[in-house]
């Protein structure tokens, strides 16, 4: 599947364009396995990471490149940050420039396949899964891989610099509750997930038939993940799972209704370079942010500094005052040897006395 679809449009990747690749599905049907795999059988996405620095170290006209990362799921409707499990509920934007996206979302630079098969393993670590009476390990949420791709390249002489995204989409698989025997928070997950699924099937359908027409993205934040993979500047495969199982012939129809719907779709693609003037903002926005993180740097250094000075004054002040309550002992002791000594003195002065006055008694 790799070898025949997703692999021949990842020179369009290093190259400016952008893709998206997700699968869809009833549960229990493979979509998880299919894009991730496992280690001796990789799926779409470490295929695709591979692929991607096979054809950058290829590519005798790139000058630099620079790669990162991004990792959410969308859990009952709420965006969580996979590579930040802290980051929770962030917020879907969009602008001009950027289209939709997610606020706050952690972007992580990676330099080889490794570390990127690394930050995708963290990630699946933190997913939502529960056991359901169809599947021993469900994804009880959607989950959304995206690299980010800035290429410099020499071509003909002149310096040109790309950039793309390409998103891989696992989505959580519809649910039918008297087959999955879901109750409880299974069941309002698999609720949620039907819901998000409805509307993606919807605007699929609108974009087939009519795209010129109104398209209402709004009516999950799915939809809106999806909205530039659907819609606007990317390459788009789908992935339709399926089951062979003869009582879920229902759900395959759809699944198979679905994915001919989504054929029908065309999107407008074009070429994201990088004019000279948004690339000087760019660099421009580049400096800023190197230069508000050397004043954090400079700034929590010097409260470091101000807390070992701090610290230090303390350790002397206390030593001072050890030094004092020592030299203090030492008077007080010196002080209790000199009366101990006045008071043996006066003692044996007054005995003395005592027997002199004994004696003259005796005398008379």
């Amino acid at each position: 599947m790799f070898e025949k679809t997703i692999k021949q449009k990842i020179p369009s990747f290093i190259n400016g364009i952008n893709l998206s690749v997700f699968a869809y599905g009833q549960t229990s049907t493979g979509k998880t396995f299919t894009m991730n795999g496992s280690e001796k059988n990789p799926g779409i996405i470490p295929l695709t990471i591979e692929e991607i620095f096979k054809l950058l170290g290829e590519d005798n006209t790139i000058s630099k490149f620079i790669l990162k990362a991004s990792y959410l799921e969308l859990y009952n409707e709420t965006v969580n940050d996979l590579l930040n499990p802290n980051n929770k509920n962030l917020e879907v934007r969009e602008s001009a420039q950027k289209g939709v996206f997610v606020n706050n979302l952690t972007e992580t630079l990676f330099t080889s396949k490794e570390k990127a098969l690394q930050l995708l393993k963290k990630g699946d670590s933190f997913k939502i899964t529960a056991e359901t009476k169809l599947n021993e390990k469900s994804s009880r949420s959607h989950s959304i891989f995206r690299i980010s791709l800035e290429v410099s390249k020499n071509i003909d002489g002149k310096n040109k610099t790309f950039f793309s995204q390409i998103n891989l989409i696992d989505l959580a698989g519809s649910e039918n509750v008297s087959k999955a025997k879901t109750e409880g928070i299974r069941m309002k997950e698999g609720s949620n997930i039907n819901k998000s699924l409805l509307a993606l099937s919807n605007v699929i359908s609108k974009l087939s038939s009519n795209p010129k027409s109104f398209v209402n993205f709004r009516d999950s934040k799915l939809t809106r993940l999806l909205q530039n993979g659907l819609s606007g500047n990317s390459k788009t495969t789908i992935i339709c799972t399926i089951s062979e199982i003869a009582s879920c012939n229902s759900e395959t129809l759809n699944t198979l209704h679905f994915g001919n719907k989504a054929k029908n779709i065309k999107t407008d693609i074009k070429i994201n370079e990088l004019k000279e003037q948004n690339k000087m903002m760019i660099e421009n926005n580049e400096l800023k942010n190197k230069i508000k993180l050397l004043e954090e740097l400079i700034k929590e250094k010097k409260t470091l500094t101000e807390e070992k000075d701090d610290s230090k004054k303390k350790q002397f002040i206390k030593t001072e005052k050890k030094e004092k309550n020592q030299n203090q002992n030492q008077n007080n002791d010196q002080l209790n040897n000199i009366n101990g000594t006045y008071e043996k003195i006066f003692s044996e002065e007054k005995s003395e006395e005592n027997l002199e006055d004994k004696n003259k008694e005796m005398q008379m």
